[in-house]
């Protein structure tokens, strides 16, 4: 019923093996992303209330980033661990609709006003082709995945598809070791749009001295 292979059976054997080290890391990579996020929230509402449009533009984007990011690691970790098969493939279509609505946004969000702001008010020609090198990235995953993610999330996430035959026949294509590549392909992608971004703002805190967090 379920579309499950011997690498599948394999890699739980695998992950299972690992599985303290594994939770450990994760946990240690949670405690940090929430660090992260709640400094960058300060940054956000500091921007807005001192009127720092384009420094809101920043913080804004890397906290998208860093919450796209947290919530696909938590999901992996648990896709990786669920031994019910079903579970398993919740997880992966909540997975299919984060990296389908992220991929669209992130355009967005490297849009206009990023754009607006680079030209104008922060010089970032040296971080240009390392950034437009991982958009490259970006589109070839999106052309790669595309299909399968709009099919999953308009048929058994976003929407649902009345006719139940057709939603349990897409739930039970559903692999969930290709689901937890492709969770690791998109999320690297995400951490090296936010490394390329923390050099932005790295130079913006001497161009932009705005950029700053208030002290706590």
């Amino acid at each position: 019923m379920y579309n499950i292979n011997s690498c599948d059976i394999e890699l739980e054997g695998l992950l299972d093996q690992d599985k303290v080290s594994t939770l450990a890391n994760f946990e240690t990579s949670h405690q940090k992303q929430e660090k992260t996020i709640e400094e960058i929230v300060n940054g956000v509402k500091h921007a807005e209330a001192s009127g720092f449009k384009d420094t809101k533009t920043l913080w804004n984007i890397a906290g998208y980033l860093n919450i796209t990011s947290y919530d696909l690691q938590i999901i992996a970790r648990d896709l990786m661990f669920s031994r019910n098969e079903w579970q398993k493939r919740v997880y992966a279509r909540q997975a299919c609709l984060i990296i389908h609505e992220s991929s669209k946004n992130l355009l967005v969000l490297f849009g206009k006003d990023f754009i607006e702001l680079t030209r104008n008010r922060l010089d970032i020609s040296e971080f240009q082709n390392n950034l437009n090198n991982i958009k490259k990235d970006l589109k070839k995953f999106t052309d790669t995945y595309y299909e399968d993610l709009v099919k999953i999330r308009n048929v058994a996430t976003a929407h649902r598809e009345n006719d139940v035959l057709k939603q349990i026949e897409i739930i039970h294509q559903i692999n969930w070791s290709v689901s937890l590549s492709i969770i690791s392909k998109f999320n690297n992608i995400i951490n090296n749009l936010s490394r390329a971004l923390i050099d932005i703002i790295n130079k913006g805190f001497i161009e932009l001295p705005e950029l700053k967090t208030p002290n706590k």
